[in-house]
């Protein structure tokens, strides 16, 4: 009776699992969500770009959102550093290309160099998140947008690496952007460059049936 016990909740919550990674995705769900928008190709512009810019940018309607799913122990890194960001207090020269959301905190990251800043572009000390930056760029696809040529002035694949899954997008973009004198980016042409991504986790059946079962039974009916 118990291996059926077993294997009913295993299936329970691999059916969760499922439709949860191929639902709609709001972010009224952003608890248990990353939202990564990108610019996916590259752009000079005059002046500096700022974050508040790109979060525009994706609030287009036409943008669809991609659902991507992560390890937990990548989504906690990316987590951690993105609820631990303090802003420096001075004003940024971060070129901003990628905006990152979760829950109430957001921030915007450089293109090649590893840089941060917050919603009012206010500089963030990234010294010890490099590797969740790189871990955001290379799970939301945001390196597979550049050819090696381009990817390898990355300060971040310099140090990390070209991700193993690495796989270069070529797929032809027809937006142009500019920035005006207010550091504002504005589009032109049909909007096939800005990308919408959903980084949510992907749970380990396994280790959560295991912490289930070990769990005292009485602990578990006060729970429901």
């Amino acid at each position: 009776m118990n291996n059926l016990i077993k294997l009913f909740l295993f299936a329970i919550l691999c059916i969760d699992c499922t439709g949860k990674a191929n639902s709609v995705i709001t972010e009224d769900e952003s608890c248990d969500t990353i939202f990564v928008t990108y610019v996916p190709h590259l752009y000079e512009t005059s002046v500096r770009t700022s974050c508040s810019s790109i979060v525009e940018l994706g609030k287009c309607d036409r943008i669809e959102l991609t659902i991507k799913e992560i390890s937990t122990e990548d989504f906690n890194l990316i987590a951690d550093f993105i609820h631990q960001m303090n802003p420096a207090g001075q004003d940024s020269s971060c070129e901003a290309r990628v905006h990152v959301k979760m829950g109430n905190n957001e921030l915007c990251l450089g293109d090649f160099i590893c840089c941060a800043c917050d919603i009012e572009d206010r500089d963030l000390n990234t010294s010890n998140f490099e590797y969740a930056i790189y871990k955001i760029k290379h799970l939301s696809g945001y390196y597979n947008c550049y050819d090696t040529l381009d990817i390898k002035y990355d300060n971040l694949t310099q140090k990390f690496g070209i991700p193993e899954d690495y796989c270069h997008d070529s797929k032809p973009y027809l937006i142009e952007l500019y920035t005006d004198e207010n550091g504002e980016v504005h589009e032109f042409g049909m909007d096939e460059g800005i990308r919408r991504v959903a980084l949510v986790r992907k749970e380990n059946l396994l280790d959560w049936l295991g912490r289930f079962l070990d769990e005292p039974s009485d602990q578990r009916s006060s729970a429901k």
